[in-house]
């Protein structure tokens, strides 16, 4: 399927002519070395040629370079009218007859052909390399190659997905051209929807589907954003402040700054590999951050001077520590204590102890990344200065995310005391991997795979959180450690952003007594016992949360307030609240049993008393969780005591 393109090109009479100049200088310097049959002749020719584009010039008829011009636009992949424009014409005929004198002088005078063409090349901006060679014409997809060739698999991922963005506006765009496309470029990505790419209807249950262009989706954003502010405007009741307010959750969520910031570090990571590997000569960083951050600031200003209303909106995502009751949920579920076979949210009889059990416990204990702990084989388990370790990122297929990925980190004694020592000893051969099942469904790329297992497990447990993923974990690592007092730096340390000016990998090799103790004092509050049953110990309890869990439902209305809620508790489902505040859609509330109306004071005391003595427990959007803990705030300020005397 053929998208139309950001700016489909027109004639460039600048970058045809620059590239009718490359390829005639590079075919002189080819020729000279070549031996000729009948030199006198060639010069000859050379000396017509010459004469009758000097002609034409002077006659202002140009019919010479009509067929160069379309050889080097197709090049380009740009058209030309047909005729010629004259002043495209005029400007290929005066550089060929430069060409041609240079040609001249290299058969009739000796001269070097690198020399003759040299004024000619700097005139139109063609690049020489050190060697006085032509420098080739450099194309997106032949830097991609280049950047994706001695690269890890993820960051091959992002090289590749930046390419195949840039060419789906640009085309396969030569890299001396990406400068001058590239704030058009960047202000076009920053209007595509947060979801681009994902509604194309394909799935491993349907191959068929319509997949939109880039440029389509954007249309259609734009579209229902300006549905919405017609909309707004057209409401005589609202005031300018209103219109404000309640657009921001209904217009549709663009890529953010950081998702642009990205992309550029991936134009500039392609361009620094063709000057690298492929001789290209011209600029590797073509755009600053801060300009990029004024192109999308100035873009919405002129949006804003045709609508005061407009806003461009994002949704970036914010991964945030796991809270307790999320915790305590996932580590005394089905998954720790025994589920159905296949069913790992299911209570049941069997306790598979794979990659879905120990990679979260790794990441919670020891703040690894995923792809990190995937990787890892039997070797990988060492002992330094007695203390039981995992080498992360060692081997050369073995890839981190940074280069301070490779390090050894002590296993936490949590694990050891899961018998994660044991059941490593048991897997046999030092090359085999400990998760073989995530590694060989998909070799390229285990993380996705294992993201998906996991995910449907945190989705049938009710935990699944757009802040708190599993991904968080790590950060919830970081938090309990600095819960526990470990400095920043040692965190650094242990999860593997460590700089190489401080004291780095040699910390690890000689402290590392001291830091499994620093890397042990983050507190899960799990109660480890050896159970008969599965002759290996298991997790008890967790005693993060001493009240009972309970799950809350949020309800917003269109101003982003809570206008309904139900609190569940999560051990049997039992509904221990629902409430009906304000203007809440009955129809949204038909799978609700015994809903109570009640106002606002009223509802925020009854869940204020409730909080007492329950965990709350909330998934869904920060806005959802920003709602209803505003609502347990106001509940709660008739307790607050105050301090000032009477």
């Amino acid at each position: 399927m053929k998208h139309e393109r950001l700016g489909q090109p027109n004639a460039d009479a600048g970058r045809i002519v620059r590239e009718l100049v490359r390829k005639e200088a590079a075919r002189i310097i080819a020729d000279a070395d070549a031996p000729s049959s009948d030199p006198e002749r060639l010069i000859r020719a050379l000396h017509d040629e010459l004469r009758s584009l000097r002609n034409e010039i002077r006659q202002r008829s140009f019919t010479q370079v009509e067929a160069r011009v379309e050889g080097a636009a197709d090049t380009l992949g740009v058209t030309v009218a047909n005729p010629t424009p004259p002043t495209l014409a005029r400007s290929a005929t005066s550089a060929l007859a430069k060409l041609r004198q240079a040609e001249l002088d290299v058969h009739e005078l000796g001269e070097d052909p690198r020399i003759a063409v040299a004024e000619t090349l700097r005139q139109h901006g063609v690049a020489t390399r050190l060697d006085g060679e032509v420098a080739p014409l450099i194309r997106l997809s032949d830097g991609v190659r280049a950047a994706c060739e001695h690269a890890t698999p993820e960051m091959r991922k992002k090289t590749e997905t930046t390419g195949r963005l840039v060419a789906e506006f640009l085309g396969d765009v030569p890299l001396e051209d990406l400068e001058g496309q590239l704030p058009d470029l960047m202000r076009t990505l920053s209007r595509l929807p947060k979801t681009h790419g994902k509604a194309h209807g394909k799935n491993r249950f349907r191959s068929d589907g319509v997949v939109k262009s880039k440029l389509d989706e954007i249309r259609e954003a734009d579209e229902r954003d300006q549905h919405v502010l017609d909309e707004l405007a057209a409401d005589p009741e609202l005031s300018e402040a209103d219109r404000r307010a309640r657009v921001f959750d209904r217009l549709v969520p663009r890529v953010t700054v950081t998702n642009l910031k990205r992309h550029l570090d991936g134009i500039h990571r392609i361009l620094r590999a063709a000057e690298k590997e492929l001789g290209y000569t011209g600029k590797t960083k073509i755009m600053t951050y801060r300009t990029l951050d004024r192109l999308v600031a100035r873009d919405t200003e002129e949006r804003q001077k045709e609508n005061p209303i407009y806003l461009r909106v994002t949704d970036p995502k914010v991964r945030d520590r796991w809270d307790d009751a999320h915790l305590k949920t996932l580590l005394t579920s089905p998954l720790y204590r025994g589920s159905l076979k296949g069913r790992r949210a299911m209570p049941g009889k069997v306790l598979s102890r794979d990659a879905i059990y120990w990679v979260p416990l790794i990441l919670l204990t020891m703040g690894t990344r995923v792809t990190e702990v995937l990787q890892l084989r039997r070797r990988d388990l060492v002992l330094k200065n007695g203390v039981h370790c995992l080498r992360l990122c060692w081997d050369v297929d073995q890839h981190g995310k940074t280069e301070d990925a490779t390090r050894i980190v002590p296993i936490s004694q949590m694990l050891i005391d899961l018998g994660f020592l044991d059941w490593i000893m048991r897997l046999g051969r030092s090359d085999a991997y400990l998760f073989p099942e995530i590694v060989n469904a998909k070799p390229s790329d285990p993380g996705s795979i294992f993201g998906k297992r996991i995910g449907t497990v945190l989705t049938r447990l009710g935990i699944d959180d757009s802040s708190q993923d599993f991904y968080a974990l790590r950060k919830t690592f970081s938090s309990a450690l600095w819960a526990a007092g470990v400095s920043e730096d040692n965190v650094q340390k242990i999860i593997g952003h460590v700089s190489h000016t401080t004291v780095g990998k040699h910390y690890i090799y000689r402290d590392m007594a001291r830091l499994k103790q620093l890397l042990d004092s983050a507190d899960f509050g799990l109660r480890i016992i050896q159970s008969r049953v599965r002759k290996h110990p298991v997790i008890a309890d967790c005693t993060l949360v001493p009240e009972t869990i309970a799950r809350v439902e949020v309800i917003l209305d269109g101003q982003g307030n809570l206008c309904a809620c139900r609190i569940r508790r999560a051990k049997d489902d039992a509904q221990l609240l629902a409430l009906r505040i304000g203007t809440a859609d009955r129809s949204s509330l038909r799978d609700w049993c015994d809903v109570e109306v009640t106002d606002h004071r009223t509802g925020a005391a009854r869940l204020w008393r409730l909080s007492q003595d329950h965990h709350f427990m909330i998934t869904g959007s920060p806005e959802m969780k920003s709602a209803f803990e505003h609502v347990l705030a106001a509940g709660a300020h008739s307790g607050v005591p105050r301090r000032i005397p009477e």
